[in-house]
């Protein structure tokens, strides 16, 4: 219920009279207006929304008048195509299916309202006779430029979107393969294909290691000793010189030295 204090107590009492104007109990000249009032006061405060159920469901019950009744039926048609209950809604649809001669109507139009949102505005007089006519829009296809989406529409439309996208088991699809050559079926059971092993990477190369700041080069080795040509045999005085081509005579062996071996043959 809304808050009957302040504001609210007084949106509520001329709210109460414009319903009667509305189904005919109180005689005004433009019922269809007051009408509207009632149901702009309901899309613009939320907290008058189920004190404005409460009082339809009030005039519905043991009315007398019977076109005070249709019009009190147009009226609560009228509330659930333009605003949801807030606290109400289970015991709204319990009353409307027990009290209402087409209940599938009135249900599918709350439902629609509860899962498509409440107008932004209120509807025209024109719009009230399209509703009331059977001539109102499905409110399963909104526009947003007229109805406002719930909080939680938006998490609704993801999961229906995420559930569509990945199918029935839960598994993403698989991508379709690029456009180019046809590739032909593979056939039921047959292994499939080997994947080529991958080639070995090239080793990098040694880089070599450079001395530590600490350490003094290696001094470069030393050159092997040249070897001298040995000293021809020293000639006595007044020897003539061999010929050319005559074999060297030995050098005189120092007293006392062993005689070579001679060679074999």
């Amino acid at each position: 219920m809304a808050d009957k204090t302040g504001k609210h107590q007084e949106i509520a009492e001329r709210n109460f009279k414009n319903l009667l104007a509305f189904m005919g109990d109180r005689k005004y000249a433009t019922p269809e207006l007051l009408g509207q009032e009632i149901l702009k006061s309901g899309v613009e405060i939320k907290e008058m929304r189920d004190e404005i159920y409460a009082q339809i469901m009030k005039q519905l019950i043991s009315n007398p008048s019977e076109s005070s009744l249709a019009r009190g039926w147009e009226f609560m048609l009228l509330a659930l195509d333009s605003f949801p209950p807030i606290a109400s809604e289970n015991y709204l649809e319990n009353f409307i299916r027990k009290t209402a001669k087409d209940p599938k109507l009135f249900v599918r139009t709350l439902h629609q309202t509860m899962y498509g949102g409440a107008r932004q505005i209120a509807p025209t007089t024109d719009e009230m006779s399209a509703i009331t006519g059977g001539r109102a829009q499905n409110r399963l296809g909104y526009s947003v430029s007229v109805y406002e989406r719930p909080a939680d529409f938006k998490d609704i439309k993801d999961a229906s979107l995420n559930a569509s996208a990945t199918g029935s088991g839960g598994a993403a699809p698989s991508k379709p393969p690029p456009p180019g050559r046809p590739q032909a079926p593979k056939p039921r059971g047959a292994p499939s294909a080997p994947s080529r092993p991958a080639a070995p990477k090239p080793r990098p190369a040694p880089v070599p290691e450079d001395p530590p700041a600490d350490e003094e080069p290696a001094a470069p080795a030393a050159p092997a000793p040249a070897i001298k040509p040995r000293a021809p045999a020293p000639r006595p005085p007044g020897a003539a010189a061999p010929p050319m081509g005559a074999p060297r005579a030995p050098a005189p062996r120092p007293p006392g030295a062993a005689r070579a071996p001679a060679p074999r043959r």
